[in-house]
């Protein structure tokens, strides 16, 4: 995978089926993709209000200079929820506290901290 700069061009899809398939067809007509394309990034969010997780997606369509396209799929799911109720402050003191034992080299505590963060989750 190569590295990108911060140019190129945006196309926002939009809410609904109407908008995005006007997006592309805009995208298309005016050819924002051409042979000198290396790259496209399509990146979106998903909510699943079941388990109260977001997930955002990002994926990277790459032209290799043999002509083949490469795909790099990233996925970051996160639950941004998890601050809300009566564990909120434990949950939040055991993170920090399992951050400040990763950047050191005590593994007994990291790991004990981790049981305890996976039970507070709960």
């Amino acid at each position: 995978m190569s590295a990108y700069s911060g140019g190129g061009y945006v196309a926002a899809l939009g809410e609904d089926v109407m908008t995005s398939l006007a997006s592309l067809q805009y995208v298309f007509q005016h050819l924002w993709l051409d042979h000198q394309t290396r790259g496209v990034f399509v990146e979106f969010n998903l909510y699943n209000a079941n388990t109260n997780l977001f997930t955002a997606v990002s994926l990277l369509l790459e032209r290799a200079a043999s002509g083949g396209i490469h795909p790099y799929p990233m996925t970051r799911t996160t639950n941004v929820y998890g601050y809300l109720g009566a564990r909120a402050l434990l949950r939040l003191i055991l993170e920090i506290g399992e951050l400040w034992y990763g950047y050191t080299s005590m593994q007994a505590p990291h790991r004990i901290l981790r049981l305890l963060l996976i039970e507070a989750s709960t």
